[in-house]
């Protein structure tokens, strides 16, 4: 049995994007530190995915 299945796999490659990504929702250029916040959320949420079984 696999450990990641496609749907899993799917929204860990999603979120590694996001962070990536030099697009977001809350951009750091306006409100400074708190546009860090949505980078961090995503953080967690992968990091969630991951170690989900």
């Amino acid at each position: 049995m696999t450990r990641f299945t496609m749907k899993k796999n799917i929204k860990i490659i999603l979120l590694i994007l996001y962070i990536l990504s030099p697009i977001d929702l809350v951009p750091e250029a306006f409100v400074g530190l708190l546009g860090l916040s949505d980078d961090l959320i995503a953080l967690i949420l992968l990091i969630k995915q991951i170690l989900k079984k």
